[in-house]
């Protein structure tokens, strides 16, 4: 899989060609295809990564320093055949396109539950669940890059179990 991704330094800004950091905050993309990196920076494939470089300094603090972007993962655009680049930007537009309104947060479109707790403090009633199916549109996304990056087919539903299972256990604890 190495042959698809690069890690990102930020010493190396001034000869990245891709990707840099703009006064220390944020990504600037110089790309040929933005979309391409919006649908890599959408997909849960990069939220893992992301996330599991934070800092914990405490259950429900952490921070991200700067430093902690060395071993964050970007696609290498040319890696990809045009039909590949081509169908990641159709999934993250298909996601993109969904009206606010059903969109939900990010850990009930990776299927967890929404536990809505009341503020009474005396006998307060029971907590109301609502249960969520995973976004159809965001598990596309994330089956497109699974593809791309060259999972078998019969391994792409079971890593995406274990990425989403990682990903909603890590919020709930932040």
């Amino acid at each position: 899989m190495e042959e698809y991704f690069e890690i990102f330094y930020l010493w190396k800004r001034k000869k990245w060609r891709e990707i840099a950091i703009n006064h220390g905050f944020g990504y600037i993309i110089k790309s040929k295809s933005p979309k391409f990196y919006a649908s890599w920076m959408n997909s849960a494939l990069f939220l893992y990564s992301i996330f599991r470089n934070h800092r914990i300094i405490s259950l429900g603090y952490y921070e991200m320093m700067v430093s902690d972007f060395d071993s964050v993962k970007f696609p290498k655009y040319e890696a990809f055949t045009i039909g590949e680049r081509n169908l990641l930007i159709e999934s993250w537009e298909s996601l993109a396109s969904l009206p606010d309104d059903q969109v939900s947060f990010l850990p009930q479109q990776l299927g967890a539950d929404l536990v809505i707790k009341s503020k009474k403090k005396k006998n307060p009633p029971p907590d109301k669940i609502i249960h969520f199916a995973r976004l159809p549109e965001r598990v596309a996304l994330d089956k497109v890059w699974m593809r791309a990056i060259g999972v078998a087919e019969d391994k792409i539903d079971e890593s995406l179990e274990e990425i989403y299972e990682w990903l909603i256990n890590y919020m709930k604890t932040r």
